[in-house]
């Protein structure tokens, strides 16, 4: 997340005001390094939802939020969920398709041998 720090000159919080970057894309031109960025924009509390090309990103005025590294770990955890059970085909039964339906508890090749071995 970044945020200019003009914003907070003009009473713009960076918590409700500021871009969560998704892309960036650096070349080298001569001697000088240039770069662009893309975002999602969040203002006045909302997520605008499109992603869109940062402007005025050679000033040095622009900052980052930085967040703790377990809120980090906890949303890189939940996307990571939320993408695998999108990807996951399900079959008619609702199961993840190749799995194996589980055996009721009792039954089975398990099961089987605890019992003879306690007879």
């Amino acid at each position: 997340k970044v945020y200019r720090g003009n914003w907070i000159k003009n009473g713009y919080a960076p918590e409700d005001h500021h871009f969560e970057l998704t892309h960036v894309k650096i070349w080298r031109k001569e001697d000088l390094v240039r770069g662009t960025a893309w975002g999602v924009r969040t203002w006045k509390g909302e997520r605008m939802g499109k992603v869109e090309r940062l402007t005025s990103t050679l000033k040095k005025e622009w900052s980052r939020i930085v967040e703790p590294a377990s809120v980090v770990a906890k949303r890189s955890r939940e996307r990571k969920k939320a993408l695998h059970k999108a990807h996951t085909p399900k079959d008619k039964s609702g199961q993840a398709a190749g799995s194996a339906p589980q055996p009721a508890a009792g039954t089975g090749p398990q099961s089987e041998a605890a019992s003879q071995a306690s007879q």
